[in-house]
């Protein structure tokens, strides 16, 4: 299977499709459309072959993908390395101002001690700010030298002996 993840419209609604052309449809094998008859994705009958409406295709995806969504509580990020929300490390969390009102929040996972970063805006800010200990840290310096004066810059120190 190329990705666990599909996208829960593919399949056109009003149209049955075999297990082969699910299979097809999906980039899969047809034994993985097996799998899906035994997870909870209902065939139109009990008859042969098995033909399985597409509507009910993109409802079964649309579930699938719902149940595995891990939605962040008050003071958690999301870890990557470890796939689930959790409160960062110290109860700490950094800061970085971006463009506009909102920046980055960078904290330490305490399980596998990956670090963890969520784009937040002002008012989730102020939420992170009530849960964790957040120190907001100065945005990087931008860089001051101009493209032409860095050409300028390589072009003398090629001519010379």
């Amino acid at each position: 299977m190329a990705s666990s993840r599909h996208n829960p419209r593919r399949a056109k609604s009003h149209f049955s499709y075999t297990i082969n052309e699910v299979a097809e449809l999906y980039g899969g094998h047809r034994q993985t459309v097996r799998h899906w008859l035994g997870d909870g994705l209902s065939p139109n009958d009990k008859g042969k072959p098995v033909l399985i409406h597409g509507s009910e295709l993109n409802r079964f995806h649309v579930e699938r993908r719902a149940g595995r969504k891990r939605p962040c509580g008050a003071g958690e990020l999301f870890c990557l390395g470890c796939r689930v929300p959790r409160r960062p490390a110290g109860e700490m969390a950094d800061f970085l101002p971006g463009p506009g009102e909102g920046g980055t929040l960078k904290a330490i996972c305490p399980t596998c001690e990956r670090m963890m970063t969520q784009r937040v805006n002002a008012l989730r800010l102020a939420q992170f700010q009530a849960e964790l200990e957040v120190t907001i840290r100065p945005p990087p310096e931008p860089i001051r030298e101009s493209r032409q004066a860095r050409l300028n810059h390589h072009l003398q120190h090629r001519s010379m002996p």
